[in-house]
């Protein structure tokens, strides 16, 4: 049983969770720039199609005219945050 503590109290290396963050990062960052490039974001989120609200939140709605192109760099610049390790719990 002691042995078992030792085990659990021994360091180890954070660097596959490094590695994780940067990929998730670059990741989430190509994402929203597609989206935010090619239109998809106004085409998915702004266009008149009927919308699927939650029990509780009628409330919550898309961002009109170029609001979702907007808010998608926002949330690349924000993925580059997390991919630089800068600010890294209020990007995430």
């Amino acid at each position: 049983m002691d042995r078992t503590f030792q085990r659990l109290r021994a360091p180890i290396s954070n660097a596959s969770l490094v590695v994780f963050r940067v990929l998730f990062g670059i990741a989430m960052f190509a994402e929203m720039e597609r989206y935010a490039n090619f239109g998809w974001a106004e085409m998915h989120y702004s266009s008149d199609v009927f919308r699927f609200t939650y029990p509780g939140f009628p409330w919550v709605q898309a961002l009109p005219g170029q609001g979702m192109t907007v808010f998608f760099h926002f949330q690349a610049v924000l993925a580059i945050c997390i991919w630089l390790g800068l600010f890294y719990r209020v990007a995430m």
